[in-house]
């Protein structure tokens, strides 16, 4: 993980099971992805201060858990949209030529994704779902 991490500050973490981190550091004496200074281990404090106080994590549950519903409803409907998937925020539209075998379509895939990310940086410009 990186600089997000302290909201643009240089910063980095690891996440890792105790068992892999403690073999690592047997064979290794050592374990550091990063050398950070008290600076910015408070930047990544005043993250975490601000995730938690202002319940970032379950705002993104609800949406998330909103936009997957709305998704599932427009699936019936859209023919190439395969599939819905994921948690909070992270999520995933399978985009395929036929439903029944599941036959991924990548140029109708990065056509959508272009059209949302145009989307996003012009408010004005609507989604083009022809394809459904």
């Amino acid at each position: 993980m990186g600089k997000p991490m302290s909201n643009g500050l240089p910063l980095a973490g690891v996440v890792a099971g105790k068992e892999l981190v403690d073999s690592h550091r047997k064979q290794t004496g050592y374990f550091n992805t990063c050398v950070s200074s008290p600076l910015q281990a408070e930047f990544g404090m005043a993250v975490l201060e601000v995730i938690e106080s202002e319940g970032l994590r379950e705002n993104a549950a609800d949406v998330g858990g909103y936009m997957r519903r709305e998704l599932k409803q427009l699936q019936a409907e859209c023919g190439p949209m395969g599939d819905v998937r994921g948690y909070g925020l992270f999520i995933g539209l399978e985009w395929v030529n036929d439903r029944e075998t599941r036959t991924s379509d990548r140029e109708g895939a990065v056509r959508i994704a272009n059209q949302l990310k145009d989307r996003a940086s012009s408010a004005a410009m609507p989604v083009s779902w022809e394809m459904c």
